[in-house]
């Protein structure tokens, strides 16, 4: 029996949360079951997408040039899911619900499931009133377009969908690559040169939301106390050329690391001796799931659901007040027990084969008409 063909929409080429949790999810499930395809409207490479090769998973991107986009915007999605009639279903993975047209195409070709799947409590990007009309339309017709409705935290289906039922699917990791692991970070340290460094790290896409420069604030003062320390900064993103002039202009270019994009944050997370995550709003973020199972301190915006606290070394502060944060950095202690606290997120539930079976689970209940 073939497997039943779910197609993933919201991948991009950035190795991000979204791009995490889809992949956790995936290299978990049993794919002679359920196997993904991946649509997309980019040029580029997604992330990830040797890698779903490999597995079986099928990439379409669906391409226009701008003369084209009012033309064929709405047609070649439409022709792509007559064309493909084996694909059973369509999961989307957002942060708003500004474009949902692809669900409405999907509804038109009669494709049974349909699911929107909410991972943030808020906007990524600035919003223009026009916009945020369309979003509103769309809110009062959800149920006309989806059939199913998932969230990575309680507070993210809140603020989605306003009022519908949903279910809350965990942002869980293959939770065993992140112990801690001390030839990990004796080797990698030493890569980098900073073997008897006090390392203060972020993983995160440089936008406005994640908060970068205020990271740097805190940082600038923290470091001026504490010279032995360096910050390091995982990912790519628009605001990154922003925060390295920042840094340059603080004069902190010898004590801050940009990594670009990893696909080893596993490994990187090891070198950390604490993580910082002042975001002005999130749904569930990976990253600091991935944190927690690496046994770091972390400090965090109070922005963020308390969901997310799966040990006692996870800190709320307010991000209006640096000095606050550099003071709680100097209270950090090297002699925290990294292993401990990964057991506790172990049987917290985080772990992928936990997620996987009841994501699977919850595919196969849906695909055999059940809500």
């Amino acid at each position: 029996m073939e497997p039943v063909r779910i197609l993933q929409v919201g991948m991009t080429s950035n190795y991000g949360g979204i791009e995490s949790f889809i992949m956790n999810v995936y290299r978990n499930i049993d794919r002679s079951r359920i196997q993904f395809d991946f649509l997309t409207l980019h040029d580029t490479k997604i992330a990830y997408q040797d890698e779903i090769i490999e597995m079986g998973g099928r990439i379409y991107p669906i391409l226009y040039t701008r003369k084209e986009f009012l033309k064929r915007y709405m047609n070649l999605p439409y022709s792509f899911l007559k064309k493909h009639t084996e694909i059973k279903g369509v999961h989307l993975h957002r942060t708003n619900l500004i474009d949902l047209d692809i669900l409405i195409i999907a509804k038109q070709c009669h494709i049974p499931i349909r699911i929107i799947h909410s991972h943030s409590t808020g906007y990524m990007f600035p919003i223009k009133k026009p916009i945020k009309l369309i979003e509103q339309w769309n809110k009062k017709r959800l149920n006309k377009i989806g059939t199913n409705f998932l969230a990575c935290s309680y507070e993210a289906g809140q603020w989605m969908f306003d009022g519908n039922s949903f279910k809350v699917i965990s942002n869980a990791i293959d939770i065993k690559k992140f112990k801690f692991n001390k030839n990990i970070r004796n080797r990698i340290r030493s890569d980098y040169g900073i073997n008897n460094k006090f390392v203060v790290g972020h993983i995160g896409f440089f936008t406005d939301v994640k908060n970068h420069d205020f990271i740097v604030d805190v940082f600038n003062i923290f470091h001026k106390k504490n010279p032995n320390s360096i910050l390091m900064l995982i990912g790519d993103g628009p605001l990154k050329n922003n925060i390295i002039e920042k840094v340059s202009k603080l004069d902190l270019q010898e004590s801050v690391i940009f990594t670009g994009t990893s696909q080893n944050v596993h490994e990187i997370l090891q070198i950390f001796d604490v993580f910082v995550f002042p975001s002005k709003f999130e749904g569930f973020p990976i990253s600091l799931v991935e944190a927690q199972a690496a046994g770091l301190p972390c400090l965090i915006s109070s922005n963020i659901t308390k969901e997310i606290l799966l040990t006692d070394q996870v800190k709320h502060l307010p991000i209006n007040d640096p000095i606050r944060w550099a003071e709680e950095l100097s209270r950090i202690s090297f002699k925290t027990d990294r292993e401990k606290s990964f057991e506790k997120v172990k049987n917290a539930g985080f772990d992928i084969s936990t997620m996987a079976k009841e994501i699977q689970e919850y595919y196969q209940v849906i695909i055999n008409g059940e809500k």
